[in-house]
């Protein structure tokens, strides 16, 4: 009998009859005994992982349509964290962009400044919403201009060193907001 293919003669005998483990002859109960703890670790080994990723899900992911020529895009987009500890998003790249920093939008004394930020905490089972005139990413360096329509990809990255991929939508902004197209100093 033959135990997934990838055990092979691990568990089994090259002749189908005769279980033995690194040249060593196992009984039939020794070797039942064991195949289930080796099947598995070998499904483990490929099954999700239990980390707090799983319980971080990104939604409403969309970039900010600009002119041609500009050189600062704003991607918001919405964190939520079902998980049971608290996250810190560091940082989120972009093969369509140099440079992807986060950034805050601040009025202070009716004057409206953006800075980047280090991290951003989400705290668990809470939701942090990048917006504009608030906290979003700052792409910078477009490596072909926009389109509408088109899905842009980026990965943010985690203090804990894990990352999450996902997608943005390119789209004209119909409400008000701090505009970033002709972006300027970043």
């Amino acid at each position: 009998m033959r135990i997934l293919g990838l055990l092979g003669d691990a568990v089994v005998g090259r002749n189908g009859r005769q279980p033995y483990c690194a040249g060593r002859r196992l009984n039939g109960a020794i070797r039942f005994a064991i195949a289930p703890y080796l099947v598995c670790v070998v499904l483990a080994s490929f099954g999700p992982s239990a980390s707090a990723q799983e319980r971080l899900e990104l939604t409403d992911a969309w970039i900010r349509l600009a002119p041609p020529s500009a050189h600062h895009h704003a991607g918001y987009l919405t964190l939520v964290n079902g998980g049971k500890d608290a996250r810190q998003l560091v940082g989120a790249a972009s093969p369509d962009y140099a440079k992807v920093e986060l950034h805050a939008s601040r009025v202070s004394g009716g004057i409206a400044t953006m800075e980047p930020v280090a991290q951003v905490e989400i705290a668990a089972g809470q939701s942090v919403k990048f917006a504009p005139g608030g906290l979003h990413l700052m792409l910078i360096g477009p490596k072909a201009p926009q389109k509408e329509g088109a899905s842009v990809a980026f990965t943010l990255s985690f203090a804990d060193g894990s990352t999450l991929a996902g997608k943005a939508t390119v789209k004209r902004d119909g409400g008000g907001g701090h505009k970033h197209g002709a972006h300027h100093g970043h």
